[in-house]
This record gives C-alpha cells, sequence and structure tokens, in this order.
C-alpha cells in the first residue's frame, strides 16, 4: 500500500497540485477510516456486536474502495 500512495504521489508526470491533492484525498480517508473504527469500537464496548462488525466491515470497504477509486482516477488522468 505505502508504494501505491508513494507512486502516486511522487508520480514525476503529474502536476505538482494533483500529486498535493492525492495526498490530501488519502488523509481524507484515512480519517474517516478513523472515525469509523473509533464508532465500532464504541459499539463493541456498549455490546452491539453485530452492529460493531457491520460498521468495521463497512469502513474496511469504504477505506480500500476509497483508495483504489482514488489510485484509478489518478492513473487514467495522468498516465505514466
Amino acid at each position: 500500500m505505502h508504494d501505491v500512495v508513494t507512486g502516486l504521489v511522487s508520480d514525476p508526470g503529474a502536476p505538482c497540485w494533483a500529486r498535493s491533492a492525492v495526498g490530501i484525498v488519502v488523509a481524507a480517508i484515512c480519517w474517516f477510516g478513523f472515525l469509523g473504527a473509533r464508532a465500532s469500537y464504541r459499539r463493541h464496548v456498549a455490546g452491539r456486536r453485530g452492529a460493531a462488525r457491520l460498521t468495521g466491515a463497512g469502513v474496511a470497504v469504504g477505506v480500500l474502495g476509497g483508495l483504489a477509486l482514488t489510485w484509478i482516477g489518478f492513473s487514467l488522468a495522468f498516465p505514466g
């Protein structure tokens, strides 16, 4: 995963604003993932195990999907 983000942010064919935008998008995805994981943990502590599992699965799919869409979009916009 680190190599993917490094490749996106350091792509010499992309303009500076695009590399900065990728960094901001990745940081936002990670932040929302943290918030979702925290919500899942709170549901787990409250004894709502099923809701915690569902929230955790949603967070995992959302974070991975967001990163994949960012990678695909950047790759299509600025082919190597």
